[in-house]
């Protein structure tokens, strides 16, 4: 079930525009910004694993319990 499921979003840009395009979108109610990684939280941005694996971090699973959906080249090398 979806609702079983810990999710985050892992993003390339920084929070301000994380934030504005989920509340553009009204999906800024599934991703608070606790279920979220941007640029600002990260010191090497994709394609370096940091930001997935601090995302795995924050809900507390092993990255290799972790499954990625990813929309860029430099996001599928993270």
């Amino acid at each position: 079930r979806l609702t079983d499921l810990l999710l985050m979003q892992v993003y390339s840009s920084f929070e301000a525009s994380c934030g504005a395009v989920l509340a553009g979108t009204g999906l800024d109610k599934y991703f608070a910004k606790d279920r979220r990684t941007c640029l600002d939280d990260v010191h090497m941005p994709k394609p370096d694993p940091e930001p997935y694996r601090r995302a795995a971090s924050t809900i507390q699973s092993p990255v290799s319990e972790c499954v990625a959906l990813e929309d860029s080249a430099s996001g599928v090398q993270s």
